[in-house]
């Protein structure tokens, strides 16, 4: 899997933009997944055609089994053939949106009051330290609450690019802060 992220910075937001590249197995798994889910509702189907089913049997045929099939495995099949992630962050927010190459879903904004975040690492992909990044912030109760998990699975090192540019915007932040103290050494 190779993966791949665009980091960008403003001084005001650091932008990722990243997407998933799956392996040669994992589509030919999803085509092979796809192939039978449809071959499975296609049977089904040619089995009850013409029963005089009821109502009720009518719709979990016809209307429940492919939005089950779109919620589940088409939903993966999109997200690992055409996914992006895109997130945004500030000194106040994170929002993210995610493009599933035929959808996009809304952008959703997290506010915050202080950002932490950490690498989960993941394991070794293509030889290349991986892994998601993780934010947390504290809530009023003071407790430790996980805001927002990358989805993209990236190299240890793209995340930590991405870590050094949120450390910029934040810095900056406090110096542009009319209440930052500024100590002179004379």
């Amino acid at each position: 899997m190779k993966n791949t992220a665009e980091i960008t910075n403003d001084g005001a937001c650091v932008y990722l933009d990243s997407a998933i590249r799956p392996d040669r197995t994992v589509r030919i798994s999803l085509l092979f997944a796809n192939i039978f889910a449809f071959a499975i509702y296609g049977l089904i189907v040619y089995s009850v055609w013409g029963e005089g089913l009821p109502r009720l049997s009518l719709f979990a045929i016809y209307i429940f089994l492919p939005l089950f099939y779109a919620i589940t495995l088409g939903r993966l099949t999109l997200w690992n053939l055409f996914g992006r992630e895109f997130v945004i962050i500030n000194t106040k927010s994170l929002s993210y949106r995610r493009n599933y190459g035929f959808f996009t879903t809304q952008l959703k904004v997290l506010p915050f009051k202080d950002l932490h975040y950490t690498i989960k690492e993941r394991g070794q992909r293509s030889g290349v330290d991986s892994g998601t990044l993780q934010f947390a912030h504290h809530n009023e109760q003071g407790l430790s609450v996980n805001l927002f998990t990358t989805s993209v699975v990236l190299p240890i090192k793209r995340l930590q690019e991405l870590t050094e540019q949120v450390r910029f915007i934040f810095a900056l932040e406090r110096i542009s802060d009319p209440e930052y103290d500024v100590i002179h050494l004379n």
